[in-house]
């Protein structure tokens, strides 16, 4: 690959001027600029981006940092598509770092963004149980941090979830709903004790109890203590639809609880959504887009794209505090709730 000198030998002009018309520096005419872009481009030449760093100071990347558990970075297709075309809409670039949860002992099993500076801003997708090594390490870095899908009071970008759960509520006690049971099998009691949870497992429910209240009917909703095996879940599925016979509805905290909840409601009878309303919250983007279930939308792929808005805002007026940013949900109605099934007298 040409370098900067060749251009200027084959010009017969200074690697000066050559280093100013390709950087937009004043100190050379418009026609010789003209010349050396022309001859630069002619020849293949591409500018190194380690120089280029090394003399501004930016990198024009962003370090987007997460666990190797899934469980604690959910790996959203719509979020990482948020993410990947917001940067490209600015020109930047992406490095992802894998965070070990285990304690490291050794330098050398630091991820890179630990050991140097490697971008000017960070993107942390962390749901739930972050290090407590990470977050001394934020605290020392000193970059533009923003957190996607966590609902800090600062430098935060997170989806409205008591919105989206106050949504599902309202459409299922409008279509004649009273008796309806919120579900959450992704977090146990135990764990929300132990702090092992979304934001979402609380603000949902919470909005759904209010929700209820408001309209001065009796919200029914449940979560196991511990996390069960699957054979357990399966016959405590099917004894929770027998005991509450009297619901006409279930929101349900994902699409895969839902689709759970329909075969073993299928199991005992209960066709949906003649005999039961089953609805759910899912991810914009996903898998789930494509099966026929009602749901409010959470919005990750804006989610993505306003993250990296924030942290370049934070790059560029060299701050490292931004007011969070809440993104409000949508309905998507599908066959899966109907109107409640009225007995005949």
């Amino acid at each position: 690959m040409p370098t900067q000198k060749e251009i200027a030998k084959k010009l017969n002009i200074s690697h000066v001027a050559v280093s100013y018309a390709m950087n937009g520096l004043p100190g050379v005419s418009n026609a010789t600029r003209k010349k050396v872009l022309e001859t630069a481009k002619e020849m293949g030449y591409m500018p190194n981006a380690g120089a280029l760093a090394i003399q501004s100071g930016k990198f024009n990347a962003i370090s987007l940092v997460m666990s190797h558990n899934p469980l604690l970075s959910y790996q959203s297709q719509g979020l990482l598509s948020g993410l990947i075309h917001g940067v490209s809409d600015i020109d930047y670039t992406m490095n992802i770092n894998y965070v070990p949860e285990k304690k490291i002992t050794n330098q050398a099993d630091l991820p890179q963004i630990l050991k140097a500076k490697i971008s000017d801003g960070i993107i942390l997708y962390y749901n739930r149980l972050i290090p407590a090594y990470l977050k001394n390490f934020l605290e020392i870095r000193m970059l533009p941090t923003v957190w996607v899908n966590s609902n800090t009071p600062t430098n935060a970008v997170y989806a409205d979830d008591s919105q989206a759960s106050e949504l599902l509520t309202e459409h299922l006690i409008g279509l004649g709903h009273k008796n309806i049971l919120y579900l959450d099998f992704d977090a146990s009691h135990s764990q929300v004790k132990s702090g092992d949870f979304h934001y979402s497992n609380i603000e949902r429910e919470e909005a759904f109890i209010q929700t209820m209240k408001n309209h001065g009917l009796k919200p029914e909703s449940f979560r196991f203590e511990v996390v069960p095996k699957i054979s357990e879940s399966n016959n405590a599925t099917r004894e929770l639809l027998r005991r509450h016979n009297n619901i006409t509805a279930i929101i349900c905290y994902t699409c895969h609880t839902a689709l759970h909840i329909r075969s073993m409601a299928a199991e005992l009878g209960l066709n949906c959504p003649k005999d039961i309303s089953i609805v759910a919250f899912k991810e914009e983007g996903s898998l789930f887009d494509y099966f026929d279930i009602t749901a409010a939308v959470i919005p990750h792929n804006v989610m993505g794209r306003k993250s990296i808005e924030m942290v370049i805002n934070m790059i560029k007026n060299n701050k490292l505090e931004h007011e969070s940013i809440k993104i409000p949900t949508k309905l998507d109605i599908r066959h899966t709730s109907a109107k409640v099934k009225t007995k005949n007298k």
